[in-house]
């Protein structure tokens, strides 16, 4: 509040400020709410096709809590839709596209904070759904830094290309 207020705050500052919080958190959930609606939706049109299936999610995180009762709570519709992706039998690889160093050191900031006190958390903030998501779909989540994705999709690249080949060798003796 005495960042934003100053040090002699006006009276209605501090109940504007709340408001403004307020209302970003609202704007944040919708904005969530929509996303893992439209995820919600590909995965069960996907369900309708028969075998195994893959999605890719590219994603720049999107603020969630990560306290009880904290907002914006996207509670469990997250790992809702993870499910309903492992029954439609889809497999998800999600690439986080972790911008932090960029937006801490890039040229258009540089009279910004470069301290490093929060950037762990910054993270975790951003990147909570789609662990959630990514774990309860039974996939992979890779954080790649901007730019620098070829160790992420070459993986995935390995693991969709490769299969397993199950042979049978007969026993010397005749078995019924």
């Amino acid at each position: 509040m005495r960042r934003e207020c100053g040090t002699e705050p006006d009276p209605n500052c501090r109940y504007q400020l709340v408001a403004e919080i307020t209302n970003s958190a609202l704007y944040y959930e919708g904005q969530a709410t929509a996303s893992l609606g439209m995820l919600r939706t590909i995965v069960t049109q996907m369900q309708r096709y028969p075998g195994r299936k893959t999605l890719l999610l590219v994603s720049g995180g999107m603020i969630a809590s990560d306290s009880p009762g904290g907002r914006p709570d996207l509670g469990g519709l997250v790992v809702h839709v993870g499910r309903e992706a492992a029954a439609a039998n889809t497999a998800i690889y999600t690439l986080y596209i972790d911008s932090t160093l960029h937006d801490r050191f890039g040229a258009e900031t540089r009279l910004a904070d470069r301290t490093f006190n929060n950037q762990v958390r910054d993270r975790a903030v951003l990147v909570r759904w789609l662990e959630q998501f990514t774990g309860a779909a039974g996939g992979a989540l890779f954080s790649v830094q901007l730019g620098n994705a070829e160790a992420a999709l070459a993986r995935i690249h390995t693991e969709l290309s490769s299969y397993y080949l199950l042979a049978v060798e007969p026993a010397d003796e005749d078995r019924d």
